[in-house]
């Protein structure tokens, strides 16, 4: 009611105030070049992956914290591609919010047109 009296933005801090596609690149831009020195590096490679992974794969953060490397596979898609061999990016997830049984689900990603996007 208040909110409606005042006339205040109920567009904020909604599922609109986010990023547009074109800000990707913005924001791997950002990610890295942040000076924090060469111990630090390990740290940047994982926010920005799990900035993509839960851009692309659409992952929510409980299932990204726990991700491993030995989770994430790639897989080749013949026919696809500039060149007819592309592939993509799998992760396989045993359990989450949405997964409280530990069934096997999978995210995946593919590479972006735009190499800075990835």
């Amino acid at each position: 009611q208040r909110r409606r009296a005042e006339f205040e933005d109920r567009g904020l801090a909604t599922i609109k105030d986010g990023y547009t596609a074109t800000q990707i690149p913005d924001l791997t831009r950002a990610a890295w070049s942040q000076s924090l020195g060469r111990s630090c590096t390990e740290q940047l490679f994982r926010t920005q992956l799990c900035f993509l992974f839960g851009n692309s794969m659409l992952l929510r953060l409980s299932n990204r914290l726990p991700m491993e490397l030995p989770d994430l596979f790639s897989m080749p898609l013949p026919n696809e591609g500039p060149n007819g061999t592309g592939w993509c990016l799998v992760t396989v997830m045993g359990q989450g919010k949405t997964n409280q049984h530990g069934r096997l689900e999978y995210g995946a990603a593919l590479r972006h047109r735009d190499y800075r996007s990835c």
